[in-house]
């Protein structure tokens, strides 16, 4: 664990995180070495549907791939959904990230352009949420990060986004769509909830600051 820290350290990590079983003997080891709990998680997932529901009849509409509004544009974005939001308070440094940093706390190793399924939801030519998702090989497609800006919640906005990982999930024959949620977010929960998801695990998320 020390040469963890070290080795983050050296290359400028701004933390460590870990997801642990609850009340697991990993958890206590990495409590015991200052690591902080932050909050719980529960691990959602629904079948593929076989046909999309929720298309846009109206074609007001459209999903931009990430990678043609470029990092700092789709970085901007991403922000701007973190605004006021549901998400435990110890993510919000988030938002102050430098561009690449931020993108890259979501993209799990991936380059900007390999994130062929993260895209910006677009609005009367305003790009008002982003869904970024992942693809895994045992045929399940991740839900990453789903956000909208603060003045579009409430409004459908985030079913249409759903409606999209459905899309995506079909189109590369997926058979599951997972996420991760944190308990705190009633409104993610509910509306995931509203969607079919069901919980299949839970963790505990432990972090440590190495700022401090």
């Amino acid at each position: 664990l020390q040469e963890t820290v070290q080795h983050a350290k050296q290359n400028s990590f701004l933390r460590i995180e870990q997801l642990c079983s609850p009340n697991s003997k990993q958890a206590e080891t990495l409590m015991s070495a200052g690591f902080q709990m932050i909050t719980s998680l529960r691990q959602l997932c629904v079948k593929t549907k076989s046909e999309a529901q929720g298309e846009d009849a109206t074609g007001t509409l459209k999903f931009v791939p990430a990678n043609r509004l470029g990092l700092e544009g789709f970085a901007a974005i991403i922000r701007a959904t973190m605004a006021n939001s549901q998400d435990i308070e110890e993510l919000a440094p988030l938002a102050d990230y430098p561009d690449t940093d931020l993108i890259e706390n979501f993209s799990n190793g991936a380059s900007f352009r390999e994130l062929k399924t993260w895209f910006a939801l677009e609005f009367e030519n305003k790009h008002v949420g982003c869904l970024l998702t992942q693809l895994h090989p045992n045929k399940a497609l991740e839900i990453v990060y789903l956000g909208l800006r603060p003045d579009y919640r409430g409004r459908n906005f985030a079913s249409n986004l759903l409606s999209q990982t459905q899309r995506l999930a079909a189109a590369n024959d997926c058979e599951l769509i997972v996420t991760a949620v944190d308990t705190q977010n009633i409104a993610a929960m509910r509306l995931y909830q509203k969607h079919g998801f069901s919980e299949y695990a839970g963790f505990d998320y432990l972090s440590l600051d190495l700022l401090t």
